[in-house]
């Protein structure tokens, strides 16, 4: 399955040989570890990662689909994207950028291009996204996008979710 999502800066695409440098890079964070936990500051975990990843054909429901982040003027990975088919046609998407990358807008544009991906190409009637609720910027990326927070959610987690019909209003 080729995937190629291009926004103003930005390129998500699969993850590729030659990624595990920068994945090693991107990882040591604490946060991005929490995030990631199948890859290990230690870079243990990481060529099974990109292996895995690299295998998967299909955005399968339930399974988890990665894509590579990769920074068009740098010219380098700085993070990565996630999108879980769930039942009923709802999309869960992820993001983690390596730390150097935080507070450019780039999430913001990645989660935006990414939400587009999964109403237009994999037909989700809705999608999600969450996050612990003391990571305060992830949860504001959410916002920025347009999602809402959904309040049946536990207390440590924040919950945000826009439907088909709220994301084309706001077109």
């Amino acid at each position: 399955m080729k995937i190629h999502i291009e926004t103003p800066r930005l390129l998500l695409r699969r993850l590729q040989d030659g990624d595990q440098d920068a994945l090693f890079d991107f990882i040591q964070h604490p946060a991005v570890q929490a995030a990631v936990p199948e890859m290990q500051a230690d870079g243990t975990g990481i060529i099974e990662y990109v292996t895995k990843h690299q295998a998967w054909k299909t955005i399968d429901p339930g399974g988890c689909f990665d894509l590579a982040i990769h920074h068009k003027k740098d010219n380098i990975l700085i993070g990565i994207v996630s999108i879980v088919m769930k039942a009923g046609a709802t999309a869960s998407i992820g993001y983690a950028l390596n730390q150097r990358y935080w507070r450019k807008g780039l999430a913001t544009e990645a989660a935006a291009f990414l939400t587009e991906y999964c109403f237009n190409e994999l037909g989700a009637t809705s999608v999600e996204a969450e996050t612990e609720a003391a990571n305060e910027p992830s949860w504001r990326v959410m916002q920025r996008v347009g999602f809402e927070p959904r309040p049946d959610t536990p207390d440590e987690l924040v919950v945000y979710a826009v439907s088909r019909a709220s994301w084309e209003a706001r077109k």
